[in-house]
This record gives C-alpha cells, sequence and structure tokens, in this order.
C-alpha cells in the first residue's frame, strides 16, 4: 500500500475540521428566529434569496467534508471534483461578490491546497504507485 503523503493528510484534515465549524456555526446561526431575522435585517439581499444561500452552503460544507474523507483514503476522483466543485465556487464569488479581497484570500488558500493535493507525491499516492525504484527479484 502506498502511503498517503502528509501534505494530503494535512489539507483533507484542515477540510474536514473547517467543514465541521461551518456546519455547526451555520446550524447555531440560523437554529432560532431571533438571530434569523437579525440576519435578515442586516442582509442587502432578500429573505428568500438568503436561505438559498444559506441551504447551498451546508450542501457545500457536506460536499467538502465527504470529498475531504475519500481524498484520505486515496479517491483519485474525489481530488478533481474538489478541484472543479470549489473553482466554479471560487469563480462564481469573484463574479459575484463586491468585496474582493476575502475571496482573493481564499483563492491564494485554494491554489496551495491544490498544490499540496496534485505535486508528484501526491499523484503517486492518489494513482497508486510506489514511491522510489521497485526493487528487483532475481530469477534463477
Amino acid at each position: 500500500m502506498n502511503r498517503r503523503p502528509l501534505g494530503v493528510s494535512i489539507i483533507c484534515w484542515i477540510i474536514i475540521v473547517l467543514s465541521i465549524i461551518s456546519l455547526v456555526s451555520t446550524i447555531l446561526m440560523i437554529s432560532t428566529p431571533e438571530r434569523m431575522a437579525v440576519i435578515v435585517a442586516q442582509s442587502k439581499v432578500s429573505p428568500k434569496l438568503l436561505h438559498y444561500n444559506i441551504i447551498a452552503s451546508l450542501v457545500s460544507v457536506v460536499i467538502n467534508f465527504i470529498l475531504a474523507i475519500c481524498m484520505l483514503n486515496g479517491m483519485n476522483w474525489a481530488r478533481h471534483v474538489y478541484l472543479i466543485f470549489n473553482g466554479v465556487i471560487y469563480i462564481a464569488a469573484l463574479i459575484l461578490f463586491t468585496p474582493k479581497l476575502p475571496v482573493l484570500i481564499a483563492i491564494v488558500i485554494f491554489l496551495i491546497f491544490l498544490y499540496f493535493l496534485y505535486n508528484q507525491p501526491a499523484n503517486d499516492f492518489f494513482t497508486g504507485k510506489t514511491a522510489g525504484p521497485e526493487p528487483h527479484e532475481d530469477v534463477q
């Protein structure tokens, strides 16, 4: 079995921990009508659009959590789905959100994650290649 690179482990665990924190904080944020009323009052979008945004955020968190678990288990498709799924989200955020700096910071962090998910040790891990040369057996 090919060993998982430390960078892949760290990135996946960061995604898992942040997903859990996001899930819990979002649920706590919307758990009471008073909190939700404050959020709607402070928001510059319609309540219906805000609700869709919260649902999309929860779905995104769950998807990233599942992808991180799959990547920890060496499933190559999961890192490609992570790249495409989050790439589309960041491009949309860059287009739709007015404050660009937080989105740009998130994109830089995303690119760092991608480096560790697509460097040579990660490629070897996800494709099942062994590190280093294969031992030769002398057949007599």
